[in-house]
C-alpha cells in the first residue's frame, strides 16, 4: 500500500472470485463491478441469484455440490422463480419431497438445495 493512497475495502472472502475481482480492481485503481441481480426482489430467483453471490456460495461449497444444486434449482426456478419467498411455506417443500420420493438421495438434495436461499434473505416459515 503506498503511503498516502486512499484504502480499498476489498469485498470477498479471501480467495474466492469476488475477492480476486476486487483485488484487481484495486490494484489498477478501477471501480470495482458490482453483479446486478436480474429478478423482482423478493422472489425466489432472487434470492437463488443473491446466494450465489454469496461467500457461502463461492468458497464453502465444492465444484461438485454446485453442480448438483444448479442442476436441482435450474428446474425448480423454472416452475417457480417468480414465485414470492413469502409464498414458499414447508408444506410445498414438503410436496417436492414427496414427489421425489421414488428417489431419496433427489429428495435429500433438493431439500438442501431450496434450504440456503430462503434463510439468506430470513425468509420466514409457515405452518
Amino acid at each position: 500500500m503506498k503511503r498516502g493512497a486512499p484504502k480499498i475495502r476489498i469485498r470477498g472472502e479471501y480467495g474466492s472470485p469476488e475477492f480476486e475481482t476486487g483485488y484487481q480492481a484495486a490494484i489498477t485503481n478501477q471501480p470495482a463491478q458490482k453483479t446486478e441481480i436480474k429478478a423482482n426482489k423478493g422472489t425466489l430467483e432472487w434470492a437463488w441469484l443473491l446466494y450465489k453471490q454469496s461467500a457461502a456460495w463461492q468458497s464453502a461449497i465444492s465444484m461438485a455440490t454446485r453442480r448438483q444444486r444448479e442442476n436441482i434449482m435450474k428446474h425448480v426456478l423454472a416452475t417457480a422463480g417468480s414465485e414470492p419467498l413469502s409464498a414458499i411455506i414447508t408444506a410445498e417443500i414438503r410436496e417436492g419431497v414427496d414427489r421425489r420420493a421414488k428417489t431419496p438421495f433427489q429428495a435429500k438434495n433438493f431439500v438442501t438445495s431450496m434450504h440456503p436461499p430462503r434463510c439468506q434473505v430470513g425468509a420466514r416459515e409457515r405452518k
